[in-house]
C-alpha cells in the first residue's frame, strides 16, 4: 500500500479545503462515526496526518469498537513512522483493549519504548 503524506498542514487544507483539526473538531463533539469516515477519508484522498490525529480517531474507533479499523490504522502509524510516539501507543493499547483484542495490545506494551507510555491507559 503507498500513500502521499503532504508536507504541511496549510496544504492538507488546500488539497480537500478542510481544516487538518477537523477529526479532533467532530472527536469533541462526540461524533466517532463522522470522525472515522472523515480520516479515512482524509487519507485516501492523500493528505498527511499527525500523531494528534492518529490518537484521535483511534479514540474513536476504541469507542465504536471496530476491530479490523483499528488494525488498518495501527499499519498507517508504523508506515508514517509514529509507531513509537507515546500518543499513538497509548491509543492503540487503549483501542486494542477495548476491542477485546488483549494480545495485540499486550504486544504493543512489549515491544514498546520504555516510559514512552503512561499508566492512565493500564486503570480501568
Amino acid at each position: 500500500m503507498c500513500f502521499y503524506v503532504l508536507p504541511t498542514i496549510t496544504d492538507c487544507r488546500q488539497h480537500l479545503g478542510i481544516e487538518a483539526s477537523q477529526p479532533v473538531d467532530i472527536a469533541k463533539k462526540g461524533d466517532d462515526k463522522e470522525n472515522v469516515s472523515l480520516f479515512f477519508e482524509m487519507h485516501k484522498e492523500g493528505p498527511g496526518f499527525n500523531q494528534t490525529t492518529l490518537s484521535t480517531v483511534l479514540k474513536s474507533i476504541a469507542f465504536l469498537q471496530i476491530k479490523d479499523m483499528g488494525k488498518q490504522v495501527h499499519a498507517l502509524s508504523v508506515k508514517s513512522g509514529f509507531e513509537f510516539d507515546s500518543y499513538v501507543i497509548n491509543s492503540l493499547i487503549d483501542a486494542y483493549g477495548k476491542c477485546s483484542l488483549v494480545e495485540d495490545a499486550a504486544r504493543i506494551l512489549d515491544t514498546s519504548r520504555p516510559n514512552s507510555f503512561s499508566g492512565h491507559t493500564l486503570s480501568p
